[in-house]
């Protein structure tokens, strides 16, 4: 839900969102890498900020509506929890790299899931 809170202060679209998706996940990896050293856990769960930014993945680009952005969290926990491959395996990348990348590869995920059923007409 925090990724939610903070959707409104990215860019809409275009390169801006691009580049802004782009420093939030390098940000999110060092920020990542760093509470791990002093958590002393891979992947802890107080870690956040891998889910927010995976949350902005599977929102980015899309229209921003309540259907969208509540879909979004489903799609997204969902593809998230269940760990499908090749996103598993991302996990296991070093540090805070490790931390992000499967997340943003279940953003990824989520993100064609929600195009798709935009374009079934659901939303």
């Amino acid at each position: 839900m925090l990724g939610w809170a903070f959707i409104y202060w990215l860019p809409e679209r275009g390169p801006a969102l691009a580049w802004t998706l782009a420093a939030a996940v390098a940000m999110a990896c060092a920020v990542s890498g760093r509470a791990e050293a002093c958590l002393g856990t891979h992947d802890d769960p107080r870690i956040i900020i891998d889910e927010v930014v995976g949350y902005w993945v599977t929102v980015a680009w899309l229209p921003r509506t309540l259907p969208i952005l509540l879909a979004g969290v489903l799609v997204f926990r969902t593809l998230d929890v269940l760990k499908l491959p090749p996103w598993r395996s991302l996990e296991r990348l070093p540090g805070g790299i490790g931390v992000v990348a499967d997340d943003v590869g279940a953003g990824i995920a989520a993100n064609l899931v929600l195009r798709v059923l935009g374009r079934l007409g659901l939303f």
